[in-house]
């Protein structure tokens, strides 16, 4: 992971051979992070683009619509950039 001209890497690397297991591994932990970060922000998570290391699965069309940014397929290596959000305003934690 690292930020480079105002934008945020995770690149990650197929330690373990997971065969066909690997769209749905990355698709369970992807959508989970992605959900995680917007019931902590309460806004949509601003990703710019995500490159998956595998074909295009029949159900692509729904990788767009849940991460809200271009998609490609078949890249050297899995891969999240993300975008800076800038907000004026700042949501307070729930009062306990």
């Amino acid at each position: 992971m690292w930020v480079e001209n105002n934008l945020g890497y995770f690149r990650a690397e197929q330690l373990v051979d997971l065969r066909d297991l690997l769209p749905f591994f990355c698709e369970y932990w992807f959508t989970a992070i992605q959900n995680l970060c917007e019931e902590v922000m309460q806004q949509p998570f601003s990703s710019k683009l995500i490159r998956f290391p595998y074909p295009e699965p029949e159900h692509s069309e729904l990788y767009k619509e849940i991460f809200h940014c271009p998609v490609e397929f078949n890249a050297e290596y899995l891969e999240w950039q993300l975008t800076p959000r800038h907000s004026t305003t700042h949501s307070q934690p729930p009062t306990p």
